[in-house]
Parts: structure tokens; sequence; C-alpha cells
């Protein structure tokens, strides 16, 4: 969070690159907006936008998750097509904090192994938290994550402020020509790493942590009814 304070412009920039692996080329497509940037003093809202890019069948495919709307972008510079959609907007509560606390917990402890006792790690988290202040006014993300399938299908997760630890359980997924095609619903705390064949690859994370390969095969609403 803090490394967003570092630059004067409202957004950090990203990149579209092509590589050619033939030729050891490096083409910079295009950039895109990636990380908005916070104020050096004060606290930080927690819930802050993002972009998120993957490529779908040569294509570059990116959204601003505070925007409605996905861009393709052709590895020649040119736009492919643009989906929007009109979401109503959501507001954060006290219940996204408390998934957004716990789920930071949960990452934080393991990446400082040098804090030992669980009375240093709390006064640890109590800095972290005191740098973030939730804005009760400001809309929440729309997305948590984005990426392509196989087919170049792509799936757009819901936000939710759990899913950097916990993966998100609920996908829109649009065709390659950005038609939307439904919804997927994901069991609780699995990241999805892989959709091909019919089937979703990921990795379920438990109670206690532990996470074990996980493969699901992907059934319409009728054929649960029908099983």
């Amino acid at each position: 969070m803090r490394f967003r304070s570092g630059f004067q412009e409202p957004w950090l920039q990203g990149h579209m690159v092509r590589f050619d692996m033939d030729a050891g080329v490096v083409d910079t497509v295009a950039s895109y907006d990636w990380v908005p940037s916070s104020p050096r003093e004060g606290p930080r809202h927690p819930f802050g936008a993002g972009g998120l890019l993957t490529v779908a069948q040569g294509k570059f495919v990116y959204l601003r998750s505070d925007r409605p709307e996905v861009v393709w972008r052709n590895s020649d510079r040119t736009t492919h097509q643009i989906v929007r959609w009109r979401p109503a907007p959501a507001y954060p509560d006290a219940e996204d904090w408390r998934l957004y606390e716990a789920s930071l917990r949960a990452q934080l402890r393991p990446a400082n192994p040098h804090i030992q006792s669980d009375e240093d790690f709390d006064e640890f988290m109590s800095s972290v938290l005191a740098d973030l202040e939730m804005a009760p006014d400001e809309p929440l993300p729309l997305v948590s994550e984005i990426f392509a399938d196989r087919e170049g299908r792509i799936w757009l997760g819901d936000w939710t402020a759990d899913a950097a630890l916990n993966g998100v359980s609920q996908f829109s997924i649009l065709a390659d020509d950005g038609r939307w095609l439904g919804e997927v619903q994901i069991p609780e705390r699995v990241r999805i790493l892989d959709v091909a064949g019919g089937r979703a690859l990921g990795v379920f994370r438990d109670e206690l942590g532990v996470e074990r390969v996980v493969l699901y095969e992907l059934l319409s609403a009728e054929s649960e009814d029908d099983a």
C-alpha cells in the first residue's frame, strides 16, 4: 500500500507487452491504469480500484475495477472491441472490513516469520490497520480478478474483500465476442488456476490454511437439477 504514494500521477501505468520468443524482441503495445495513487499522509482506503489484465487468444483484455468496461486490444495496438454494462453500486460495510482484516492477518503472519509471539504480531497488525480507513461513501470495486480460459472466454470474478486469500466464489463469463454467457458458482476458499475442457483446476484452502489441488467439472444449473 505504501508505494502508491511515491508518484505524482493519478495512476501508475502498467504496460501490455508482446514478446517475440524467436526474435527476442519486446514490443510495448499499450499502457493502462494499473495502480492509483494515494495520499502521502493519513489513512488509506483499503478497497481501492486497480487495473486488471489478461490475455485471450492473442489479445490483451483489460479492465479497471471501478469501471464497468472490458476492452480487448490487438497486438498491433488497435482496439478489437469494448463491452460495457450498468451495475448497481455497492458500498463497504462492517462485514467487508471483517473479511479484509481476517484475510490480511492470514497473509501477513507467514510473510513476517521474524515476528514470533502473538503479542508482537497483534501489535504489528494494529500498526498496519492504523494506516487504513474504510470509506463508506466510496463504491466498492466491481471485479476482484480476470482471466481467460482455453476457449477464449473471459472470467470476471465478483469483488470480495478476502479474494486475495480465499478466492472468488462467483464469476461472470463473457464469450470471446463479448456476449454475456452467464455466471459460475465456485465453492468457498477455492482459487481457480485454469479452466479447460469443461473442468476447472484450482487450489482449496481449508480452515487451518492447508492447501490442496482440486479439479471440478463445470455443470449447468439444468444438469445439477437432473443429477
